[in-house]
């Protein structure tokens, strides 16, 4: 696995797809909706749970995106598939800061996104 520029710090995450549900197995988890999120996108739910199965943000193409409005822990499920992860930033173009790493395959986490100007929709 290659992460140019990734350094965990001590507030970083990182996240395996054991946070899949057993419920869930990654070939379903690759195909399927999971909490209102589609396959192939990161959402971001507006708190620490799954809201009612409706995310807040939805991002599909990869790239970096700014963040606006996003304060306090929120959930953040990236179901895209392949090896495909998601970083977190607190620059607002996905340059330096990095916060968080998010395996792809159903794989969530809690995340303070007060500090994440940017998130990154990796296609590695």
């Amino acid at each position: 696995m290659k992460f140019p520029g990734r350094r965990l710090s001590t507030v970083g995450i990182i996240v395996s797809a054991m946070a899949v549900p057993a419920t869930i197995t990654a070939t379903a988890a690759n195909a399927a909706t999971i909490h209102g999120c589609p396959s192939g996108y990161v959402c971001i739910y507006p708190g620490a749970g799954w809201n009612n199965d409706q995310p807040s943000n939805e991002y599909y193409k990869y790239g970096c995106y700014k963040l606006y409005n996003q304060y306090g822990t929120h959930r953040v499920l990236n179901n895209q598939t392949g090896y495909a992860p998601t970083d977190g930033y607190t620059s607002s173009n996905c340059s330096t800061g990095f916060e968080y790493y998010i395996a792809s395959g159903g794989a969530w986490a809690d995340v303070n996104l007060t500090p994440v100007n940017s998130i990154d929709l990796v296609d590695n």
